[in-house]
């Protein structure tokens, strides 16, 4: 139906976007970008479509490349969630190694959404692991006042009300994890804390 569209119309973006998508699914990497790009050929001042491009190109390791189509997301007035493309641009920067680009990013995600849940968590992970635990304690305090407690805020709530020494708060995290979630294993990602 998809390929009947495209022979119908083929300058249809949603059609060329579909595509992609589905070939993304089907683990067909290759065909997935020829669509992505298209899309973004037959709609290059389209913000969601740049950011498509950008979320596709970061989950297949090329966040350079990716982080350049959030950014160019950004330049389209009309697009409704500009802190969608900032938060994609914050999460690759962090996957490509740039802690101090994608807190910036996040930091600017707030600035449009101040209650963005990726934002917050990545803010309180980002001042964990660089030993600001009162800054993470904030940023997780923010984040519990949006959004339901997952498993992995719940651990780094423990971890952070450890580290500040309140062991009545640890202590509650830590029963509200085995609790809710007892097959939980310990997200890597937290792991990783700078040494002072």
């Amino acid at each position: 139906r998809l390929q009947r569209a495209l022979k119908l119309d083929p300058r249809n973006v949603d059609a060329s976007t579909l595509m992609a998508v589905l070939h993304e699914r089907i683990k067909r990497p290759e065909k997935a970008e020829t669509y992505y790009r298209k899309a973004v050929e037959l709609a290059p001042e389209n913000g969601e479509v740049n950011n498509n491009l950008g979320a596709f190109l970061c989950g297949q390791g090329k966040t350079q490349d990716a982080i350049t189509w959030f950014l160019k997301a950004l330049d389209d007035p009309f697009y409704q969630s500009p802190e969608s493309a900032l938060a994609n641009a914050g999460v690759c920067s962090i996957k490509a190694g740039n802690q101090a680009e994608g807190e910036s990013y996040f930091r600017r995600v707030l600035e449009l959404k101040p209650t963005h849940a990726v934002a917050l968590f990545e803010l309180a992970r980002l001042s964990y692991l660089a030993n600001d635990d009162l800054r993470a304690r904030a940023f997780l305090q923010r984040l519990e006042a949006v959004t339901p407690a997952g498993p992995i805020m719940l651990d780094l709530g423990q971890r952070i009300e450890t580290r500040i020494g309140d062991t009545e708060a640890a202590k509650r995290y830590g029963e509200r994890l085995h609790t809710q979630f007892p097959d939980y294993v310990p997200d890597p990602s937290l792991d990783q804390v700078k040494q002072p």
